[in-house]
């Protein structure tokens, strides 16, 4: 169907007929979005970019090749900035990598929406960073307390201090 997303990948047996074809995967995401230009011939497109050799030309070549899983449909998915995917559920996010992830966008589900128990355990999960961070600098300042008397009682060197 038009604008779906796979998830591809070779197939060992495929791989390992084609041992002179190189690095199959070299410059190659593994996601390929179905296209339909102005005919009813649909091809499918890598996501790293569009060359010859990147382009599947029907499902049943895909097939031949490797194996595919449909990831979603991005018609059924809105574009989200990065540092919101933090409010939804994990199974409400995708995310489409684009030359091996130099670039993507993040996408959620269409009609999804913040979730509260996401957002409660995210602020729980921060609190117990923040209280761990906390924890270690305590340790840090006794530790430099104690440096501060053995220095003064003669116990440690100048040259072992470190602060």
């Amino acid at each position: 169907m038009k604008n779906d997303v796979y998830r591809f990948r070779y197939s060992e047996e495929f791989i390992k007929s084609h041992k002179g074809m190189g690095d199959l995967y070299h410059c190659f995401d593994g996601i390929l979005i179905e296209r339909h230009p102005d005919g009813p011939n649909p091809y499918w497109e890598d996501t790293y970019w569009s060359s010859d050799n990147r382009i599947f030309r029907s499902m049943e070549e895909i097939i031949s090749k490797g194996e595919i899983k449909l990831i979603c449909n991005l018609d059924d998915v809105e574009p989200i900035k990065e540092h919101e995917i933090k409010y939804y559920e994990e199974s409400d996010i995708f995310y489409l990598p684009i030359h091996k992830g130099y670039r993507g966008q993040y996408y959620n589900k269409k009609g999804s929406e913040m979730s509260k128990e996401v957002v409660l355990k995210g602020i729980e999960n921060k609190i117990k960073e923040l209280e761990s961070n906390v924890e270690y600098e305590l340790r840090k300042i006794e530790w430099l307390k104690k440096d501060i008397l053995d220095i003064q009682s003669g116990d440690k060197e100048l040259k072992y201090v470190i602060f």
